[in-house]
């Protein structure tokens, strides 16, 4: 029950623009047993990508340690990413390279 209580509290924070409060809340979720674990460290690890890049790192780890390996490569793919490099990836045009 706990783990849910903290995990509510984080959505709650998340969707009133408290995106830090949001992330302590997931971590504080993810360290308390319950039901998935591992799922909740991913998504305090993806909370934590904009200011915290070694606790994100270490959330995601034990996500994808723990079995949630979708969610967690999407974040230590970012973490691949140097910081403050935010270029967006070139996205092709529908159709190209097709003759038209």
């Amino acid at each position: 029950a706990a783990q849910d209580l903290w995990l509510a509290a984080g959505r709650y924070a998340h969707e009133h623009g408290c995106a830090f409060e949001a992330a302590e809340a997931l971590a504080l979720a993810a360290d308390i047993p319950g039901p998935r674990p591992a799922r909740v460290h991913a998504a305090a690890g993806l909370a934590f990508l904009p200011w915290d890049r070694p606790r994100a790192r270490a959330h995601l780890e034990q996500a994808r340690a723990g079995g949630e390996e979708l969610l967690a490569d999407i974040g230590l793919a970012e973490l691949a990413v140097h910081e403050g490099d935010r270029t967006p990836p070139e996205i092709p045009r529908l159709g190209a390279g097709r003759d038209s």
